[in-house]
């Protein structure tokens, strides 16, 4: 009775805190992205071809539950804290370990991830039952691993190397490299939904992602383990982070790696591959032919290492005794205390309300005329829907013809404000470019500076 009091209130805690979040953080750019195409496309157009470098499945979801209500708390709640928490419950129920259970919803970019209208809730969801899968005693079921790495990287990419990985460690689990080959229908399904081309135009406007660095690599990890707020991969690691991830991390990581085989092809390998990829991509993508079919993309963000996040707790918790997991969690508690208070208790992305602007205005780049408030409505939805693929055509119209940039659709507006965020560098260029050609077409253009 006692045990189940404890877990109850557990949960009560995890609910709490992230219904808090979802009352107290305002809508943020990402969050109103995934209404509008929540909004703005049909399912079929969600799950396949959908103009946007991530998958659909989740803008179906939400679409399904605008059809009930547009209240923000309600949207947060079902579709992203509601997976996390089935997900801790479903974890709970294959380890029976409260402490696990604690440091999970505890844990600060888990809380943050939680609470958004994006697809991590149901990342994290996804990501436990494919490990469950592993941990289970029971014969290994391959359908019913294949039917959820298939449905789960309809709803986010970042399980694709995760689930690659397991694939692996599967292969050569049972010594046949058959284990393997139902994982190439996964590129096969990607392929389908998003077509290679697409992706790769879509995949370039991620290009703000810092490729991994010996300066970064510390503040992304760490930032993933609950001990940083670089959730925009924007920061720079101190000397102080570098030191102990080099002198302490790697060596913690190579001992559990060569423990566990589970740990290292669910945790390390995953980590490897994805710094590979973002470290070789950016670098083929401008040199030679392989600017053809290679984006110049990296994932190296602390929120699509989110699975491996999750393992690596599940695997330290497993391994650490039972007499000093207490100590531990008492630890990270108190290193996770600060990350927790500026990701999760006070405003952390810029607040994405309206501005009021002249009738007969356009309004660059096309992304700001994405703005509501959080008691939003469907018709606020048409409205900036509306005004964004305005925007966006006149974009897509200016820059296919810079040398000479057709103005006829910008005569319709007297007046054309630029919103630039000086903290996005890497937009730098992008900014300047769109500036020069609206300026050769118009003859104000008011520079806003957010």
């Amino acid at each position: 009775m006692k045990n189940k009091l404890l877990i109850i209130s557990l949960f009560l805690v995890g609910i709490l805190i992230r219904i808090y979040c979802a009352f107290k953080q305002p809508l943020w750019l990402d969050e109103i992205y995934s209404l509008y195409f929540a909004h703005n496309f049909s399912p079929l157009n969600l799950i396949i071809q959908l103009p946007e470098a991530h998958p659909g499945a989740y803008y179906l979801f939400l679409k399904v539950l605008l059809c009930f209500s547009t209240n923000l708390i309600f949207l947060r709640t079902i579709s992203s804290i509601l997976p996390f928490l089935i997900g801790c419950y479903l974890l709970y129920r294959q380890k029976q370990s409260k402490i696990l259970l604690f440091a999970l919803l505890l844990n600060p970019l888990f809380i943050h991830l939680s609470w958004q209208l994006r697809m991590y809730g149901l990342t994290f969801m996804f990501s436990v039952i494919l490990i469950n899968l592993f941990l289970a005693s029971s014969p290994f079921n391959h359908k019913k691993l294949l039917s959820i790495a298939l449905l789960s990287t309809l709803f986010s990419f970042s399980l694709i190397i995760p689930v690659f990985c397991l694939y692996i460690y599967l292969s050569l689990r049972e010594k046949k490299i058959t284990s393997f080959l139902p994982f190439l229908f996964i590129p096969s399904e990607f392929l389908i939904i998003k077509g290679f081309s697409t992706y790769i135009g879509y995949a370039e406007y991620a290009s703000w992602i810092n490729s991994p660095t010996l300066t970064n690599i510390p503040t992304v990890i760490f930032t993933s383990l609950g001990f940083g707020t670089d959730v925009q991969n924007i920061g720079s690691a101190t000397i102080m982070i570098s030191f102990f991830f080099f002198l302490f991390f790697i060596p913690f990581i190579y001992y559990f790696s060569k423990k566990n085989r589970l740990f290292f092809y669910s945790y390390t390998l995953p980590l490897i591959v994805t710094i590979l990829i973002s470290v070789i991509f950016p670098f083929l993508s401008q040199h030679f032919f392989f600017y053809h079919f290679i984006p110049k993309i990296s994932l190296f963000l602390p929120r699509f290492l989110l699975p491996m996040s999750l393992y690596f707790y599940i695997f330290v918790f497993q391994e650490i005794k039972p007499k000093l997991q207490i100590p531990l969690l008492i630890i990270l508690f108190i290193l996770w205390l600060i990350p927790n208070s500026k990701l999760n208790f006070h405003p952390f992305y810029i607040n994405a309300n309206p501005i009021n602007y002249p009738k007969n205005s356009l309004i660059m780049p096309p992304w700001e005329n994405l703005r509501l408030h959080s008691s939003f409505s469907n018709s606020d939805l048409n409205t900036i829907a509306q005004n964004f693929n305005i925007a966006s055509s006149i974009e897509s119209t200016l820059t296919n013809s810079s040398s000479n940039p057709d103005c006829t659709s910008l005569k319709q507006f007297k007046n054309i404000y630029y919103l630039v965020d000086s903290t996005i560098t890497s937009l730098n260029n992008y900014h300047l470019k769109i500036q020069n050609l609206l300026k050769l077409c118009h003859h104000q253009v008011t520079l806003v500076l957010l």
